[in-house]
């Protein structure tokens, strides 16, 4: 029997791996998922608009630009609504890449750290319209998702989007088929982390 092949202990301890009949090295293995590593280690974050009242039609609701020096991986989408006034077919609500900014004034939506307490601070700037409605400017022509959404309703979805370093996205309300929109209040935002280098 040579021992020169033997997957050893590096604590010290002797413990040596359990092979089975088939040749099959046991585990016992916890496993977590890139977002909770990254919720442990405080590079995870929440970003929320919170409730918004809306004027009538079309409306930018939401802004965020990546300015970490790694990508970020939006891992989670959400929207709520309370009391939209709609005619006909629900409005849709977007995700598109490449937006610069709005048609009007902005207001910063904070950023928040999904590990309490921890000091680290996100380069993400993040915005929402100070007043409605607005247009989202150097939106790509076509969203990278969408979701219809009732008069008074939440959503929340896993999405994964990648917005590497300078990269940015935007949300965006607006109609579809014969329907309208003339008022009540929306939320949106997203959850998600800073990507690990080289990831």
């Amino acid at each position: 029997m040579s021992f020169s092949n033997l997957i050893q202990d590096g604590t010290g301890q002797g413990y040596l791996a359990q092979v089975d009949n088939r040749n099959r090295v046991r585990t016992r293995a916890v496993t977590e998922s890139e977002f909770d590593q990254a919720t442990l280690e405080g590079e995870a974050f929440n970003i929320n608009t919170l409730l918004q009242t809306m004027g009538a039609g079309n409306s930018a609701l939401f802004r965020l630009t990546n300015n970490e020096s790694r990508s970020i991986v939006l891992v989670g989408w959400f929207i709520g609504t309370d009391g939209i006034t709609t005619s006909a077919d629900n409005p849709l609500v977007a995700v598109y890449g490449e937006v610069t900014g709005f048609s009007g004034a902005e207001t910063a939506v904070p950023v928040v750290n999904r590990q309490v307490g921890s000091a680290r601070a996100f380069s993400i700037t993040a915005a929402r319209p100070t007043t409605y409605p607005q247009t989202l400017v150097g939106a790509a022509a076509a969203p990278v998702l969408y979701q219809t959404q009732g008069a008074t309703a939440r959503t929340f979805g896993n999405v994964f989007i990648t917005v590497p370093s300078g990269a940015s996205v935007g949300i965006e309300l607006s109609t579809t088929g014969a329907g309208t929109i003339s008022g009540g209040k929306i939320y949106t935002g997203f959850t998600g982390y800073v990507a690990e280098e080289g990831s």
